[in-house]
């Protein structure tokens, strides 16, 4: 209990710094320690960001035994990154220079008889654009529900309108534009986790290192390193991928840090975990 309520102050203190003022020195030092398990030296749990702001790790630490001196951790990462939309063209050919980029192998058809060519392509695309707005498609009920719930922003309704506004336009390419460009609008969201192992180098310093070698790749290393002044929450997480002897491979290096909070300005007017444009 002890240790959830030191994590409730720690988030209280993130909620101070994202509306403007700094985190209250007696709300982040008031995580309470484990005696004989946690210390200033090894966190229990903490939150990193990226430079930007568009990724946050959280992680949950315990250490491997129980032991009065900790000398390893596992500390279990939950990694969440904003990804901005994808710049690029529609998921579906608006034209017929748009379906031969997309599908060289019709190039001999399309020049043999152009004109049938573009004849026969705006049948299938007036075709699917009836398809789309039938009474009868889930992508047009799907819409309207979005108009009628108040669950769904302004945003959302104004989209959802234009859509099926571009069902009665006689260009039937409007309605693919139209579904395009939500693509162009949507930010996805990409969450993962994994557990590293560190081992304590100095203090308020762990290691992790990846274990074996290839000399033809990196080898992966992450330092975790305390401020020396704040409690468990103030740590900074670097990930290097050191070349190995032969390698080609260039050295990187990504830092998070509890420093970076702040906020970040989305790219895009929605956020999606899934395919954003039906296909």
């Amino acid at each position: 209990m002890q240790t959830q309520f030191g994590r409730l102050l720690l988030i209280l203190s993130c909620a101070a710094a994202l509306v403007g003022s700094p985190p209250d020195g007696s709300v982040v030092l008031s995580h309470q320690e484990m005696p004989g398990v946690q210390s200033d030296d090894n966190p229990s749990w903490f939150k990193v960001f990226s430079r930007d702001g568009r990724e946050g790790l959280t992680a949950d630490c315990l250490p491997h035994e129980d032991l009065p001196s900790v000398k390893e951790i596992n500390c279990e990462f939950d990694r969440i990154r904003f990804e901005p939309p994808e710049p690029g063209e529609a998921n579906f050919p608006l034209s017929v220079q748009e379906a031969l980029k997309a599908d060289p192998s019709l190039e001999q058809e399309a020049k043999t008889n152009p004109q049938n060519f573009q004849e026969e392509f705006n049948k299938k695309l007036e075709a699917k654009k009836r398809e789309i707005c039938s009474s009868s498609s889930k992508i047009k009920n799907d819409l309207e529900i979005q108009i009628r719930d108040p669950a769904f922003g302004p945003k959302r309704r104004n989209y959802a309108q234009q859509v099926i506004a571009a069902c009665s336009d006689t260009d039937p390419t409007s309605v693919f534009r139209h579904m395009s460009d939500l693509k162009r609008r949507t930010c996805g969201i990409k969450a993962s986790k994994f557990t590293l192992r560190f081992n304590k180098v100095g203090k308020r310093t762990w290691v992790y290192q990846q274990e074996g070698s290839d000399p033809s790749r990196t080898k992966m290393v992450y330092q975790l390193i305390g401020d020396g002044v704040h409690s468990h929450g103030h740590w900074t997480l670097t990930e290097m991928h050191i070349p190995e002897d032969g390698s080609k491979e260039k050295f990187t290096k990504t830092i998070w840090s509890w420093d970076y909070l702040r906020e970040y300005e989305l790219p895009c007017d929605f956020i999606s975990n899934g395919n954003p444009v039906p296909d």
